[in-house]
């Protein structure tokens, strides 16, 4: 992450973390570690989030979230395996709504 003080505390949760000197033109620690994954991936999200979502509620946050993760993830899959992947996690469960009044059918 980013070398700036306000990370320390967050820094502590992790085994491992290292920090990068951005104001001395350091952008990668040991040639692995960097924060430019993370910045793509919010970015990602971001754009999604405003271009595509129009509206995120925050009751479903956790389900945008884990959406974008996916996305993210299988990034270099190509669409016809990423859509098997998520037929394959959907063997077994239902998806359900929750009636509201007496719908006449």
């Amino acid at each position: 992450m980013d070398g700036s003080p306000v990370y320390n505390r967050i820094g502590r949760e992790f085994g491992a973390y290292t920090t990068v000197n951005r104001g001395a033109g350091d952008y990668i620690a040991h040639k692995t570690l960097h924060a430019n994954t993370v910045e793509s991936c919010f970015s990602i999200f971001k754009r999604g989030a405003i271009g595509a979502n129009l509206y995120i509620s925050e009751a479903h946050l956790g389900g945008y979230c884990a959406d974008f993760d996916m996305r993210y993830n299988t990034r270099y899959l190509n669409d016809t395996e990423r859509a098997a992947m998520i037929l394959k996690g959907g063997e077994g469960r239902r998806l359900t709504y929750r009636r509201i009044g007496n719908v006449a059918a």
